[in-house]
């Protein structure tokens, strides 16, 4: 089974700082640990010791003598684990006496050379920089290789080939490790990651922050403590205190401090001024509008099983709608659809539905099976809405299953009572006996874009939210929801009798369905989560997107 992603990076530091025999007590505790416990761990070390070796073998170099993985004093309290860490130990002092005793006869053979370095960043600017001898070029437009720059004053821009962007700020010291990832010794930072990075981390001496795509900024003192600021989206900070226990999730305007030691402080309110400098010479420049910019940075923040903008454009022959989720499960659009401007303050396209035959669908996937559910869309419409549950007037997103209390799930346009109370949003539950209603107390139908947004507990806690706000509650019954069907957004394909997928002309009474079941309207910014989005997020969210009015 293949490692996490943070805890492969932190194997891969870990590795390549005993290869430079930079690895210290506490590093190297966690190494042991990631060795003993972890069989993928050890397999990967034998073969970074392996590759290393013969990269030696091919230069004629002679072996640096590595820093011991655990200190003799300390052995009587890892013998439970000794059997994987003395086969990975042996076999690096194996390859290191193979390679010591290598005849140094002449030049290596051309097919044995080591390959050049890769390049992982450049110089982009820099202003008023007095650089101390580092290991790497510092005029602007020199191409990087992993290495040191030492920077005494002044201010300096490094654009890495991920294309993340960090500005240095003298007097600092930072290493470069690869496109992605760095290591602060001291000093103040500023960075920005686009979509394309996201991921990229920055090590400290007392933890390791990996950013999730977006705008931070981070200051190492001299005596090791450090402070950080999340601008925009989220940071996953893991104390050096705390290698094991699960990250600190840092958002938009919150700060964190780790001592020397790497305890972290409480999470407080932070100060921007403190990364002001630093953060103006990033610039202004936002991601591309297919990312929906700091909306669409704080929706993966939280992350979503499936995240569908709903950017494409049907006319040019496009019918597949993007997850841009980490899944990448693309949903596939059906009828009558076309591209219009998207909402106000997040920028990008919406689709709009024809009534009558447009809608899309989104396979099912196994982690769409949860006891815990929150979805989140932008709606605009100005449908009257007079039809009752079920089906109403309009799917709005369902996975719903013919019947009713058939573990399924459904928000639709409708209204509470037969040509009563209109143009309300409803949800339906359906886990035991009968399905459970929740609707909004006022009409959405206006032509503007509303934020709507349904979350379900494990204990069958609903609620509703609308532009921000909490609008309906409604204690259900427990169960998971994990029917096999597809998702379904803007329109249904299904009824009592049918064969689920199927088009049907009738609803449950057998009253023709024309085009009740579609809606006639424009969804965007479609998310769901297997979590309950807590009402601070949801309402982050929601200050991220103006509310001015659009229609359709």
């Amino acid at each position: 089974m293949s490692l996490p992603p943070d805890t492969r990076a932190d194997l891969d530091a870990l590795i390549s700082a005993h290869l430079d025999a930079t690895l210290t007590s506490d590093a190297a505790m966690r190494l042991n640990l990631l060795l003993a416990h972890e069989a993928e761990a050890r397999r990967i070390y034998f073969d970074s010791m392996a590759l290393h070796a013969l990269l030696l073998w091919g230069e004629g170099a002679a072996v640096p003598r590595q820093a011991p993985l655990m200190p003799m004093h300390t052995a009587a309290r890892w013998r439970s684990w000794g059997v994987p860490l003395a086969a990975c130990l042996a076999l690096s002092a194996a390859l290191a006496l193979v390679v010591s005793r290598r005849p140094h006869d002449g030049p290596p053979p051309a097919e044995q050379t080591a390959a050049l370095p890769p390049i992982i960043a450049s110089i982009a600017s820099s202003q008023a920089c007095a650089w101390a001898a580092g290991t790497l070029p510092t005029t602007v437009g020199s191409q990087l290789t992993s290495g040191t720059l030492q920077l005494i004053t002044g201010q300096a821009v490094i654009s890495f080939a991920s294309g993340a962007v960090l500005v240095l700020a003298g007097p600092a010291t930072v290493e470069l490790e690869s496109g992605k990832r760095a290591f602060l010794r001291s000093g103040l930072i500023a960075a920005e990651v686009p979509a394309p990075a996201r991921g990229f981390t920055v090590d400290t001496t007392n933890g390791t922050i990996t950013d999730l795509g977006t705008r931070f900024g981070l200051e190492v003192a001299a005596d090791g403590a450090s402070t950080l600021l999340t601008v925009v989206g989220a940071l996953s900070v893991r104390p050096r205190s705390a290698p094991l226990a699960a990250p600190i999730l840092l958002h938009a305007g919150e700060s964190l401090a780790l001592d020397r030691e790497g305890i972290a402080s409480a999470v407080v309110p932070g100060d921007p001024a403190r990364f002001a400098v630093a953060l103006a010479a990033l610039g202004h420049s936002q991601p591309q509008a297919d990312t929906g910019g700091e909306y669409c940075v704080a929706v993966l923040a939280d992350r979503p099983l499936g995240y569908w903008r709903c950017n494409e454009d049907p006319a040019s022959g496009v019918r597949e709608v993007a997850d841009r989720s980490p899944a990448h499960h693309s949903g596939s659009m059906h009828g009558g659809l076309r591209s219009i401007p998207g909402v106000p303050g997040i920028g990008g396209r919406a689709l709009a539905f024809d009534g009558s035959t447009g809608y899309i669908s989104i396979p099912h996937r196994p982690d769409y099976s949860t006891l815990e559910l929150s979805v989140e869309f932008w709606l605009a419409t100005s449908e009257p809405w007079t039809h009752p549950w079920w089906p109403g007037d309009a799917i709005l997103i369902s996975k719903d299953v013919p019947g009713a209390a058939n573990h399924d799930w459904s928000v639709i346009g409708g209204s509470v009572g037969a040509g009563q109370r209109g143009g309300r949003v409803i949800v339906g539950v359906g886990v035991q006996q009968s399905d459970e209603l929740l609707s909004s107390p006022t009409a959405l139908n206006d032509g503007r874009w509303h934020q709507v947004v349904w979350t379900r507990d494990a204990a069958g806690l609903s609620l509703l939210y609308v532009d921000g706000r909490t609008v309906g509650r409604m204690q259900g019954r427990r169960g998971a929801i994990n029917n096999p069907l597809d998702i379904e957004i803007g329109g249904g394909t299904r009824s009592e009798g049918a064969v689920p997928g199927a088009h049907v002309a009738v609803d449950l009474h057998g009253v023709a369905l024309g085009d009740r079941l579609f809606l006639q309207g424009a969804l965007a910014e479609i998310a769901l989560y297997g979590q309950v989005l807590g009402a601070d997020r949801v309402a982050a969210h929601y200050r991220l997107a103006a509310t001015s009015a659009g229609t359709p």
